[in-house]
């Protein structure tokens, strides 16, 4: 079989060589890059291995940027990294199967549109609007900087046009009036609550639902001031082997953002379909950008390196690092609080799990207590284990509701001597290979 196979290589070589236009082709030359293995020699950095381990193994995802629109009006747009306040809400969703049908806001179906999560009855829908505008007005009032809510927290769509159904499902006309009606729903949401109202409106995620007509996980993102003042969504391509980037044109907008999940949750029954691009959001802050992952999106290899591939193996200022990852869940397996830890470690960004229903007993301030299922995670920790992580008693939230305070110079700080910390360790396999 080798000498098969040297044969075949042999022969390959030979006609690319004797192609007529060979004084135009260059032969093509081994990159050591594309094998990872041929670079684990002395002499090599360990450090270099893992980025190219990271950079050729997964897919690179293009990065959309969600940014000011500065021929609107200019405000808000400066980076300012003091104290932030962050509310999450863990929504107590209650599915058929867990409670009675008659109690049940959501269930699981399993004919005609199989794999979905659907409302439970004709009101579910006005009921769950008029719950998260209730929770989305506390959280206004108590000066929240971010505004979470978890997966299918969203009220789901009322109704689907017949039209709409019979329409072809992969069709981009189709897709834009799905969007269109989720982009309603959500307009009546802000419209019920004060969002609308505030001049310097939080970022807010207000969670996902199951669309019946597209089959997509649809989450709604309101991207603060600028969902007034205007957006400007910016592609850049982005190939991970010869950093070649291609910036597709801007495209102007308002009010919120449709937000896909990615990766379905196969193994829990979700039969919901993934978007065929391969783009990644990344939203606009005051304090950073902010990346979000719908529940099992956090495990997706794919998009977990390209937060891990934006923050560390590229030169990212303050304004255009990953400061915050949001992921919205209705999940309370121990893998989905171990990649949320994880991730916080090797992205060097604050992760919320904003998880729907339940309740985790954690020790918070030498005592323990029942609180929402919903976790942050910096640097490899939980919110018992970081000093700078306040989590503020504020009634006016309700017993789903948590606000937390967040010193993001404190973060920062902590980012920089990691980061000196990782230099040293260079230094130091560098001098040894050496």
């Amino acid at each position: 079989m080798p000498d098969i196979q040297n044969a075949v290589r042999q022969a390959t070589r030979e006609v690319t060589l004797t192609r007529s236009d060979r004084g135009k082709i260059e032969e093509p030359k081994f990159d050591s890059k594309v094998n990872i293995l041929a670079q684990w020699k002395p002499g090599v950095s360990r450090e270099n291995v893992r980025r190219n381990f990271i950079n050729q193994s997964t897919l690179a995802f293009d990065r959309e940027y969600i940014d000011p629109d500065y021929n609107a009006k200019n405000g808000h747009f400066d980076l300012d990294p003091g104290k932030i306040r962050l509310a999450i809400f863990s929504s107590n969703l209650r599915i058929e199967g867990q409670v009675g049908p008659d109690e049940a806001d959501l269930h699981w179906e399993h004919s005609g549109t199989h794999g979905l999560v659907t409302p439970a009855s004709n009101t579910t829908a006005a009921e769950m609007r008029a719950a998260r505008a209730k929770e989305l007005d506390s959280a206004l009032d108590a000066n929240a900087d971010i505004v979470a809510f978890s997966e299918f927290a969203h009220p789901p769509l009322e109704a689907i046009p017949p039209a709409l159904v019979r329409s072809n499902p992969f069709g981009q006309d189709f897709l834009s009036k799905c969007s269109a009606l989720h982009l309603d729903q959500s307009q009546e949401l802000i419209e019920q609550s004060n969002l609308a109202k505030e001049t310097t409106a939080p970022f807010a995620f207000l969670g996902s639902s199951h669309c019946e007509a597209s089959r997509y996980n649809v989450g709604i993102v309101y991207p603060g001031p600028l969902a007034k003042e205007g957006w400007v969504s910016k592609v850049k391509r982005f190939n991970p082997i010869d950093e070649r980037r291609k910036e597709m044109p801007q495209v102007p907008g308002t009010g919120p953002i449709i937000h896909k999940k990615r990766f379905p949750s196969y193994r829990n029954g979700e039969a919901a379909r993934t978007p065929d691009d391969f783009i990644f959001k990344l939203y606009h802050s005051r304090f950073g950008r902010i990346a979000v992952l719908i529940c099992s999106d956090v495990i997706d290899l794919n998009q977990i390196t390209s937060i891990i591939n934006h923050n560390h193996l590229r030169d990212t200022g303050d304004q255009n690092r990953i400061s915050f990852v949001l992921v919205p869940a209705f999940n309370e397996s121990e893998l989905l609080y171990d990649a949320c830890r994880d991730l916080s470690a090797a992205a060097q960004a604050v992760v919320a799990l904003v998880n729907a229903g339940g309740k985790r007993t954690r020790v918070i301030k030498g005592r323990p207590r029942d609180l929402p299922a919903s976790e942050i995670f910096f640097d490899g920790n939980g919110i018992p284990e970081l000093r700078d992580f306040h989590l503020l008693e504020f009634e006016g939230l309700g017993s789903n509701g948590m606000l937390y305070e967040i010193n993001m110079t404190t973060i920062n700080d902590i980012i920089k001597r990691n980061n000196r910390a990782q230099a040293a360790e260079l230094s130091d396999d560098k001098a040894a290979a050496e």
